[in-house]
């Protein structure tokens, strides 16, 4: 089974390239089906959409109630089958890529949050989940290009947290990718985090941490203008 799933996910951009069609727990494509893959979309009636999304519920109901049961090979196999009513449900790929990174199959988890990071760029749960990997496989101009494009810009504090993690990472090219987005986002909660990189070994990750205290600084004093007076009238 484990094999199997394999070759679904090795399968899944062929799949989207050539629109196949996922009939059996094997990838098959049907010749006919592919040569209008093209043009299935400007084709396609009313009824014929209707049914499509539908058919894409159900595979992802059944890929979830399987996912649910440990059933991690059936749940990838029906996930692949939503894929072909929805090629580019950044979810359903985020899914096969969750799946795959718990079994350890890392390469496959990589290319699943891959393409699911190419059909929504700015959904950050996936692009954080993409990053990871890339640093599990040495990818940290990946890493950091994604810290700093995509990370940067969410508000969630889930993604603070695991921005002031990486900011301790072995990889100076992370340290300052992560350094620079926690000052992108006006972090404030993260300037204690950050100063001690301001004596780092690496002379970049250095500048940038200085930079971002300056930064981070002087929106906090900006947040709380009296405060600084308050506290000077507190030693006096």
């Amino acid at each position: 089974m484990e094999n199997r799933s394999r070759y679904l996910i090795a399968a899944i951009p062929l799949i989207l390239q050539l629109g196949g069609c996922v009939s059996s727990p094997g990838v098959q494509t049907d010749a006919k089906a592919t040569a209008g893959a093209a043009n299935r979309e400007k084709t396609k009636s009313s009824p014929d959409a209707a049914q499509d999304t539908k058919g894409f519920a159900d595979a992802v109901r059944r890929g979830d109630a399987a996912w649910q049961a440990q059933d991690l090979d059936r749940a990838v196999y029906y996930y692949v089958q939503a894929m072909d009513k929805s090629p580019n449900d950044a979810p359903t790929l985020a899914k096969i890529g969750a799946i795959e990174d718990a079994r350890g199959n890392a390469a496959l988890a990589e290319k699943a949050f891959e393409m699911a990071h190419g059909a929504d760029p700015e959904e950050p749960r996936v692009a954080e989940r993409l990053a990871r990997l890339y640093l599990k496989g040495g990818k940290v101009d990946g890493a950091a290009e994604i810290y700093t494009q995509v990370l940067a810009r969410d508000p969630d504090p889930a993604t603070s947290q695991a921005l002031t993690e990486a900011v301790g990472d072995d990889k100076w090219l992370v340290r300052t990718a992560a350094v620079e987005a926690l000052a992108q986002r006006g972090d404030v909660a993260a300037l204690e985090a950050i100063r001690p990189f301001m004596l780092d070994e690496n002379e970049t990750v250095r500048y940038t941490a200085a930079a971002a205290v300056i930064r981070l600084a002087t929106i906090k004093e900006a947040a709380h203008p009296g405060k600084r007076a308050k506290d000077s009238k507190k030693k006096e």
